[in-house]
């Protein structure tokens, strides 16, 4: 199969760039200006999410919508193609929503999605929700039963 991926030219990273020098010149104002620690801790935590979720949507960027041809060909010999348009899903993770537009393959429109390429390199999880969100939801109920 081959791989669908994106260099960096081609997609913007400059968000997450500004995100972090932000981060850094607060750190030094607050720093310089005696901010209490808690409360640092708040805005810092609410930057690094946001640094997070830019992140991974540079890295859904990057990976592109999966589109490997007109035709793929599945581990068991059989041939499916490209179905019209991009079929998008919600992905839930700890940094957030996002609406991931992929390139799906099947007999036909209509019948069962075959093959989804994004889904496959990224190991996205059949539920809209990540594997870690799944991960920490799971340890709260247990820790908090």
């Amino acid at each position: 199969m081959e791989k669908m991926k994106q260099t960096t030219a081609d997609c913007n990273p400059e968000p997450m760039d500004e995100t972090l020098n932000d981060l850094k010149s607060y750190v030094e104002r607050a720093a310089e200006q005696g901010f209490a620690a808690h409360e640092v801790e708040i805005d810092i935590w609410r930057r690094v999410l946001q640094l997070g979720h830019q992140a991974l949507a540079l890295l859904f960027e990057l990976v592109g919508s999966g589109d490997v041809g007109e035709t793929a060909t599945l581990s068991d010999g059989r041939e499916v193609r490209r179905l019209e348009g991009l079929h998008s899903r919600l992905y839930q993770s700890v940094f957030g929503s996002f609406e991931v537009e992929r390139t799906v393959y099947g007999s036909r429109e209509g019948q069962k999605i075959e093959y989804v390429p994004v889904d496959t390199q990224l190991q996205l999880p059949e539920s809209e929700f990540s594997y870690l969100l799944q991960d920490w939801c799971q340890s709260l109920a247990v820790e908090h039963a």
